[in-house]
């Protein structure tokens, strides 16, 4: 199971690499491409993986909390996943008024770059999936799992 993983993990954090190399970065006074979106199959990729992704670090991170007993754990996990996935929440939250700022806007803006382009587009590819997006989607399975396991104990 740890294998695999791992090789998940890989291949997730290529997927990234993929979609980031694959996201067309805008210069101001530059062009604008039209030539199709090819980052959203790195993208549709990407994503998929991130599923499976998160399925085995959920079946993982069960096994070790009914095995655990341990206060340290039931405290640790809960609280380090919310500061991670809150930090993330705010790096994501970066990296999305930073492109606004770029691109002058986004889809609804008359002055965007991107203005009359679907959400997913050329240039906001990496929005979707990044590395802030997959770390807080294992801390938010961290938790969510911590809840779920620690809500069956209590039942029985």
């Amino acid at each position: 199971m740890l294998r695999k993983l791992l090789i998940v993990l890989i291949l997730n954090v290529i997927s990234i690499l993929a979609v980031d190399r694959m996201t067309f970065k805008y210069s101001s006074g530059g062009s604008i491409s039209g030539n199709g979106n090819p980052g959203f199959i790195a993208l549709a990729v990407g994503l998929f993986l991130f599923i499976i992704l998160l399925f085995y670090v959920g079946v993982l991170i069960r096994g070790f909390i009914s095995k655990s007993r341990s206060k340290f754990v039931n405290i640790t996990l809960p609280l380090t996943s919310i500061l991670i996935l809150g930090i993330m929440i705010m790096g994501e939250l970066s990296k999305i008024r930073s492109l606004s700022k770029n691109l002058n806007g986004f889809t609804n803006n008359k002055d965007s770059v991107v203005y009359r382009f679907g959400w997913i587009n050329q240039y906001t590819n990496n929005l979707f999936f990044n590395g802030y997006i997959l770390f807080a989607g294992v801390a938010l399975t961290f938790f969510i799992v911590w809840v779920v396991t620690r809500g069956f104990r209590s039942k029985l």
